[in-house]
């Protein structure tokens, strides 16, 4: 087995540790306070997670699930800016700025990685976990639909990220984890049929968190409508 596919798996199955604990601590405060509850802490783990996963995806050779990570990165500084109350005004031109910058940055980063490696570019490998022999033959439908899912999934953030701007504070509303349930399930079903076990654990973490936020907001919906 070659250190690389040992790079990848662990660099991986790093990223998903601050991932596992930003949904256990923000179930945890959900269920102290008895209704959805997001902290500091849940950006700022974000963050780690998301410069983990870019690495990962970089090393693995996947540039559709990298490519998806462009956003969630940028979009867990600005939370937490927010919360903090550190955040500029609202801006479409700096929006705009912002994510041309990273995405043709991460993307020349990615292009250089390839070319340096395999002297040539290629945007998909399929992942070799340590313990394989081979990489298994994938139908480029299940690319599609693991990419559709991903896209799903950070999708969420433009729609909490917006409410969040409109509200000037960071707020996770019934839509952020409906989105997330969706969109983890079809990327999880795309990362256990290719058998990377590592993005298949990082969707997989969120699912319990997803569903009980969406009871407690329910309940506490019920709560006030019973006033």
């Amino acid at each position: 087995m070659e250190f690389k596919h040992w790079v990848y798996f662990g660099l991986g199955t790093l990223a998903t540790i601050p991932f596992g604990l930003r949904s256990v601590l923000q179930w945890f405060l959900s269920e102290y306070k008895k209704k959805s509850h997001v902290t500091v802490a849940f950006w700022t783990l974000s963050i780690a997670g998301n410069v983990l996963m870019l690495a990962h995806y970089l090393v693995q050779v996947q540039f559709h699930l990298y490519f998806i990570r462009f956003f969630p990165f940028y979009f867990a500084f600005r939370q937490y800016a927010l919360m903090k109350g550190r955040a500029k005004p609202f801006s479409w031109k700096r929006l705009i700025k912002s994510l041309t910058v990273i995405t043709f940055s991460f993307t020349i980063l990615f292009m250089i990685r390839v070319y340096a490696e395999y002297g040539n570019l290629r945007w998909i490998s399929n992942p070799l976990m340590p313990w394989s022999k081979s990489i298994r033959d994938v139908s480029s439908l299940w690319h599609v639909l693991g990419f559709i899912g991903a896209t799903l999934f950070m999708s969420r953030l433009w729609l909490q990220w917006w409410q969040s701007e409109k509200a000037s504070q960071s707020i996770l509303p019934s839509s952020f984890w409906w989105i997330s349930l969706i969109g983890a399930s079809l990327t999880l079903s795309y990362a256990l049929y290719i058998q990377d076990l590592v993005t298949a654990l990082g969707y997989s973490l969120g699912l319990i968190p997803y569903v009980r936020n969406l009871m407690l907001i329910k309940r506490e919906s019920k709560a006030r409508e019973a006033l």
